[in-house]
């Protein structure tokens, strides 16, 4: 019986540290306008690989009523599963243009299609801010 017991209480604990394990995801914060915006990263190594070479700032520019993009200094060598339906609040990777991208508006782009890196935390107060935005602003990510 307790050996049953003990072997009850091993397996619960692997399974306790494989799912705390997993859904601990890394985050990144964005500023922009003085103001500091979480956003968690759902391709790790993505965000690890641009986020690691970008310059302590970059000034992004407003394109087509959705986003804000800059070209990358670099070409990360990343992959992932792409999607032409964008998200507002969320970032993205897009090859094409090797351009980073923030996303303030819903949209499908098709056919073209970006890696989504990640989310922000507030989703809402990130788009609100970009969308009274000017045409050119500068953020830093760290």
């Amino acid at each position: 019986m307790n050996i049953i017991k003990i072997l009850i209480a091993l397996i619960l604990t692997v399974l306790s540290v494989t799912v705390s394990s997993a859904a601990v995801k890394e985050s990144f914060t964005l500023t922009a306008g003085g103001r500091e915006y979480t956003f968690t990263a759902d391709n790790e190594s993505a965000a690890r690989e641009i986020f690691a070479k970008l310059p302590e700032s970059l000034t992004v520019k407003e394109y087509a009523g959705h986003e804000y993009f800059v070209e990358l200094p670099f070409r990360p060598d990343i992959r992932g599963e792409a999607t032409s339906k964008l998200k507002a609040g969320h970032i993205y990777y897009w090859g094409g243009g090797n351009s980073f991208v923030l996303n303030y508006e819903d949209c499908d782009i098709a056919p073209y299609s970006s890696l989504h890196i990640g989310a922000f935390d507030d989703a809402e107060g990130i788009c609100e801010y970009l969308r009274s935005s000017g045409r050119n602003i500068t953020v830093s990510v760290k």
